[in-house]
């Protein structure tokens, strides 16, 4: 396990990190603290498959269609407005 200041991680940070992914136990300390850089398995990345809980952005691609008439204007009977017997 090597230990290390902090001001000494931060102007060596990228070799400290090559070492923990190569699985050298590193410390960092700090006024009385310390914290541990180690590596972590990142969870890995796949194409969503129909029926599967996957809810990223995409997913709907293709089987929503958005028509011109979205995009008019509500009548004032859509949006309440006006009063209740329909006289304007």
């Amino acid at each position: 396990m090597t230990t290390i200041t902090l001001d000494k991680a931060k102007s060596d940070l990228p070799s400290l990190v090559d070492r923990a992914l190569s699985g050298e136990e590193i410390v960092i300390s700090r006024d009385g603290g310390a914290v541990k850089l180690a590596p972590v398995a990142l969870p890995e990345m796949r194409e969503p498959q129909v029926g599967s809980s996957y809810r990223g952005f995409g997913v709907l691609k293709g089987q929503l269609i958005v028509g011109p008439e979205f995009f008019e204007p509500l009548s004032d009977e859509e949006c309440g407005v006006g009063d209740e017997s329909g006289a304007a």
